[in-house]
């Protein structure tokens, strides 16, 4: 129950509108690590905020997930909600795994049929690790998984599955 309640959250989190600063976001797409993505994300949930999520994913995606957005306040309740007006969310990674060209491939593939877009991934890591919500009401630690860090039109972008 726990996992589907993280990811319903985390679905929601992914889909909401854009904000934030200019260069902290040019930034995370630029730096090539994935940690900058995770920060910027995890700062929305913490905020609670979540226009920071959709922020990290490509362009194409964002506009095909706006219909599952989440309002801030509705995001804000649901967090608080679960774990108490002191939430705070934290992540470590605990592996990087290379993606080959078998499974590039396949993601340009998936990209074409069900974003319609040419766009091309040129590098991809699956990346692991943990996420915890740690508030008065509740602690809650999850597996991340299926969360890739891909290079797509040489920015860098997170893509859950």
């Amino acid at each position: 129950m726990k996992k589907k309640i993280f990811q319903v959250l985390l679905l929601a989190f992914v889909v909401v509108g854009l904000t934030a600063c200019g260069s902290k976001k040019e930034k995370m797409h630029t730096s090539g690590k994935a940690e900058d993505l995770l920060d910027y994300m995890i700062e929305g949930y913490n905020k609670r905020d979540p226009q920071y999520l959709l922020d990290v994913m490509p362009d194409f995606m964002q506009e095909k997930m706006k219909k599952y957005m989440m309002s801030k306040e509705s995001f804000k309740a649901k967090l608080e909600e679960q774990f108490g007006d002191d939430v705070k969310v934290s992540y470590k990674i605990t592996n990087k795994k290379k993606e080959d060209q078998d499974w590039i491939d396949e993601a340009n593939n998936t990209l074409k049929t069900d974003y319609n877009t040419d766009k091309k991934v040129s590098e991809c890591y699956l990346i692991e690790g943990t996420i915890t919500f740690k508030g008065s009401k509740a602690e809650d630690t999850d597996d991340i998984e299926e969360l890739w860090h891909c290079k797509i039109d040489n920015k860098w972008y997170l893509i859950g599955g």
